[in-house]
């Protein structure tokens, strides 16, 4: 399937571990690519939904992410086009403690909105079904 090249760069942004360096920075440099400057980002309910409103409140969260986790991974598994102006991304999120050695893991759903070309805001959920109905498209 022929996906656009926006929804090709946000795939980017995944597979690549948050609590390793140089892995971040190919993740939020494909974020940048494509963030519009008042970029904002929402993280799902276990984080208390807190919004981040910039890719440098997005570098700070990971430095933490870092501390906490030797191993935290967003793996996509699929990508939908919902319209010229969102796109939904669903995996699984594999995490390690870096003290406790306990693994981590669940799904998730991003749901990514655009305006002119630049993502505005990034919506976390815990499956896709939520994701979908927020977006109000049935699954």
């Amino acid at each position: 399937m022929e996906y656009s090249h926006t929804a090709e760069l946000v795939w980017s942004a995944y597979g690549l571990n948050w609590a390793n360096v140089p892995d971040l920075d190919r993740a939020l440099a494909a974020m940048a690519a494509v963030a519009a400057p008042a970029f904002e980002m929402r993280l799902s309910p276990e984080l208390r939904e807190r919004v981040m409103h910039s890719l440098d409140e997005m570098r700070a969260f990971a430095s933490a992410i870092e501390e906490d986790f030797s191993v935290c991974t967003y793996s996509p598994r699929e990508l939908m086009e919902l319209d010229g102006d969102r796109v939904l991304i669903v995996g699984r999120i594999d995490a390690q403690g870096r003290l406790s050695t306990i693994p981590l893991n669940g799904t998730f759903a991003h749901l990514w909105e655009f305006e002119n070309g630049k993502a505005r805001r990034m919506l976390a959920y815990r499956t896709r079904d939520e994701a979908l109905e927020s977006a109000g498209v049935s699954g």
